[in-house]
């Protein structure tokens, strides 16, 4: 039975967002899952429908779509416990000479580092209206700086971007006695469309792990870097 906790996953549709909606509709959560406008069409959105949420639409590079969908929430249901920072693309080229492109460097940084600002940014009043918001934004172990090897690097820009990110908000909003927490986590490599089917982690597991990481995040605990099952990453 749900209670009275609500979610927004952004980029829902697929793979990591749609196990999350799973995830948090198993976990009790009023969940609302994002698609794109362009994509309201594809057969990935009845999945969706299917586990429960409630379509919004969102798009990360289109600001107006957030501003709308942070007012549809607040119409809806005046409050919000969770944002799931989900949408993001493939982590391709794998080599910065091999097909690098200002385009595709500019891409990325907006799915995956702007746009997540500015829905927390949007969101951050229906956040601030739960005893402690939480923002949950879907890094990489790509992202580590201290563990780098190498390669796929527009990719690798964008979500070290998100880090910091997270970093940075939690220690603002901490200096301002804002009660919203944030956490970057790392999924794992699980297979889904975005990774070929390739991954050696399995997927129900990943979204119930951060889920558990979100549900016990505090302002105490904000601003860190994690993998799924709860164990820190080096920066």
């Amino acid at each position: 039975m749900a209670d009275n906790r609500v979610a927004l996953v952004i980029g829902a549709n697929r793979g990591v967002g749609l196990a999350l909606v799973n995830a948090l509709v198993e976990s009790g959560c009023r969940v609302w899952g994002s698609v794109r406008p362009q994509t309201m069409n594809d057969a990935s959105v009845g999945d969706l429908r299917d586990a429960g949420a409630k379509i919004i639409q969102i798009d990360y590079t289109d600001e107006e779509t957030i501003i709308q969908a942070a007012k549809v929430l607040e119409k809806s249901e005046g409050h919000l416990n969770f944002l799931i920072n989900c949408g993001g693309v493939n982590t391709k080229p794998r080599q910065w000479d091999g097909g690098e492109a200002a385009n595709l460097v500019l891409d990325k940084f907006k799915i995956m580092a702007l746009g997540p600002f500015l829905a927390t940014l949007h969101f951050l009043p229906l956040l601030r209206k739960c005893k402690v918001g939480k923002v949950l934004n879907i890094s990489s172990d790509l992202a580590s700086i201290a563990n780098t090897d190498g390669g796929r690097l527009s990719y690798r820009m964008a979500k070290a971007a998100l880090n910091q990110q997270t970093a940075s908000l939690a220690a603002d909003f901490n200096e301002k006695g804002i009660n919203v927490a944030l956490v970057a986590v790392h999924p794992g490599r699980v297979p889904t469309r975005m990774s070929g089917g390739n991954g050696n982690d399995d997927l129900v597991e990943s979204a119930r792990g951060m889920v558990k990481i979100v549900e016990d995040l505090n302002v105490q605990t904000s601003g860190r870097y994690l993998k799924y099952d709860g164990s820190a990453l080096l920066w």
